[in-house]
């Protein structure tokens, strides 16, 4: 009896599985990816990635980020599925939802849906990180208007190129994070952290092949520059008090 020859055929790969943007909860941005009962090593695997990532950008467990298979204490509540094997993810901060979306594939997570998600957090609080944004930009733009460089104010900023909103949103979330750093010490981290995202320079802004003109040291920025990222700087802290009252 002849055995039949055995299929040479390689089974193709699982597709590696996506988070979806589930919005604003109970003080965090929710995301979840739907993991199949059949998945589990791969599960395994994949919550490694993400908590390798949530190490690298500084998302600190409990205070920055929260990753869990289904739902766990003293969080809010994810949809999940019953047996747990829904990955959850919770992160404190919209910019670290915009960078975990650059590495990770994450479904429903569009300008439109973040700016709701941050709106619903805006119902709970007074100032939040958009508005500390909005007046760090506006402290920024002004001043380039007085040495004659007209940029658009934010509304239209937001309208026309709404990457470029979210770049401020980003760098606005790193500096609070670093209350006691001095301004060229900001300036390096946010340098560091957008190497590591892919970020090149480049002798203007181009949101669509990520390089921007001031990807270098504080201390090889123009004068006009290390003032302006100052200025941009003490309007963050200014208001930053009133963040969550």
């Amino acid at each position: 009896m002849t055995q039949k020859p055995r299929s040479t055929r390689r089974r193709a790969p699982e597709p590696k599985p996506a988070f979806r943007f589930l919005g604003f909860s109970e003080g965090w941005y929710a995301l979840r990816a739907d993991l199949s009962p059949m998945q589990a090593m791969a599960a395994l695997e994949y919550k490694n990635s993400v908590s390798d990532w949530m190490m690298a950008h500084a998302v600190t467990p409990g205070t920055w980020g929260h990753l869990a298979n289904g739902n766990t204490p003293d969080y809010p509540i994810v949809p999940a599925f019953e047996d747990g094997t829904g990955l959850c993810l919770l992160l404190k901060r919209p910019a670290d939802v915009l960078r975990f979306a650059d590495t990770f594939p994450c479904d429903a997570l569009t300008t439109q849906t973040l700016m709701r998600a941050i709106r619903a957090e805006a119902s709970v609080h007074r100032v939040i990180l958009a508005d500390i944004a909005r007046i760090a930009y506006e402290a920024s733009r002004q001043l380039l208007l007085i040495f004659g460089t007209v940029v658009a104010d934010w509304d239209t900023l937001g309208q026309d190129t709404p990457d470029a909103q979210q770049l401020w949103l980003q760098q606005t979330s790193e500096a609070l994070g670093q209350p006691t750093a001095s301004a060229a010490e900001v300036h390096e981290a946010w340098v560091d952290l957008r190497l590591k995202d892919g970020w090149t320079w480049g002798d203007h802004l181009d949101l669509k092949r990520w390089r921007h003109p001031l990807l270098m040291p504080f201390r090889k920025l123009t004068e006009r520059e290390q003032t302006r990222q100052t200025l941009v700087l003490n309007a963050i802290r200014a208001v930053a008090p009133l963040l969550h009252k």
